[in-house]
C-alpha cells in the first residue's frame, strides 16, 4: 500500500461503507488506480462513527503512514463530516465528488429527461478533451 501510494497516490478515492460488518461500523477505503487501470488499495479503516473528529484522526493516521505525502486530488461522496476534516488535515487537496455520485444525482434529478441523462452519461464517460467536453 505504501509503495502503490507513492507511485499512484496524487489522486485517491475515498468512501465509507455502511452496516457490512456486525457492529455497523463504517469502513473506510481509500482507493485509487495504478499505470494499468487496475484498483489499488492505500488504506483502510474500521471506523467508530462519521464525525468530523474521528475523520480528522483518520486522515492525520493516514498521512503519518505515507511519510506526510498528501494526494493533490480526493474524490468522495463530500459528507459534511469528512469535509470538515479534510479542510482541517489535508488543506492543499482537491476535493472532488466521485463519479458513482453524480451519476446516483443525474439519474434521481434527469429521469423525466432521459435524453439529457444520455448525453450527461456521454459528457461523463466518453468524452476525453476539453473542446470536446464544452461542445457537448
Amino acid at each position: 500500500m505504501i509503495l502503490d501510494y507513492q507511485c499512484f497516490g496524487d489522486v485517491v478515492t475515498f468512501d465509507t461503507i455502511y452496516a457490512t460488518n456486525k457492529d455497523l461500523r463504517p469502513f473506510g477505503a481509500f482507493t485509487g488506480f495504478n499505470h494499468h487501470k487496475q484498483m489499488v488499495v492505500f488504506g483502510a479503516a474500521l471506523l467508530y462513527d462519521e464525525r468530523a473528529d474521528s475523520f480528522v484522526r483518520l486522515f492525520e493516521t493516514f498521512l503519518c503512514c505515507h511519510g506526510g505525502k498528501a494526494h493533490i486530488t480526493i474524490f468522495t461522496n463530500q459528507d459534511a463530516a469528512m469535509t470538515k476534516a479534510l479542510r482541517l488535515v489535508i488543506t492543499s487537496t482537491c476535493h472532488g465528488l466521485c463519479t458513482c455520485h453524480i451519476m446516483q444525482n443525474a439519474i434521481k434529478h434527469l429521469t423525466v429527461r432521459l435524453e439529457l441523462l444520455a448525453t450527461f452519461k456521454s459528457c461523463m464517460f466518453s468524452i476525453i478533451n476539453k473542446f470536446d467536453f464544452e461542445n457537448a
